[in-house]
């Protein structure tokens, strides 16, 4: 196709890549162990939302430790302005990645006219119009506002460290966060 990237890895890569699998099972021990020492950590904060795990799942990729941010709902500020108080007490937490970048919005689906690429990367029974994505997602648009992470490789991070994390995290809450505590609103408190 025209589109996409390739993946297919010359031999040495294969080979390294093979001999790193041997590894894979024990760092994702490690990550999960970290994953579940923060979730932990901060489970008894209303403000914070973990990604869990779907019953019957295991985890299998750990590119960072992501969490929604809801403290906006309990009256604390909006989530750049809760980041950035993180990182001023010296935690390393940061918007999620895929903040303002979600897939449906980028130019390839939005703008980029693939008519002038080659095959079939459009329905050409329909008006050019309608190939474009103008289409709104407002369940996952609103989501990823929220999102924010700790870096990857969390794993080699001593446990003193992330809990020392946590805490700042937690007091940054309490001291942004109304009614972080007390008064949370049932509709937050029963999705957690």
């Amino acid at each position: 196709t025209s589109l996409g990237l390739k993946y297919r890895p010359h031999l040495v890569a294969a080979v390294m890549g093979h001999a790193s699998a041997r590894r894979l099972p024990r760092r994702n021990r490690a990550s999960a162990a970290t994953c579940d020492l923060l979730r932990e950590s901060l489970r008894d904060q209303p403000a914070i939302r973990p990604l869990t795990d779907t019953p019957g799942g295991e985890r299998g990729g750990f590119y960072a430790y992501v969490f929604e941010y809801r403290g906006a709902e309990l009256g604390g500020p909006d989530t750049a302005a809760f980041v950035e108080a993180v990182q001023a007490a010296g935690v390393p937490l940061y918007r999620d990645q895929y903040h303002g970048a979600l897939l449906h919005q980028t130019p390839l689906f939005r703008d980029l006219d693939r008519r002038e690429l080659g095959g079939v990367h459009y329905d050409p029974t329909r008006p050019w119009e309608e190939n474009l994505s103008r289409q709104r997602l407002p369940v996952t648009e609103d989501l990823v506002e929220r999102l924010v992470r700790m870096p990857p490789e969390l794993r080699a991070v001593p446990k003193r460290y992330l809990r020392r994390w946590a805490g700042a995290i937690d007091r940054v809450l309490q001291t942004t966060t109304a009614g972080a505590r007390d008064g949370v609103d049932p509709r937050l408190q029963a999705t957690r």
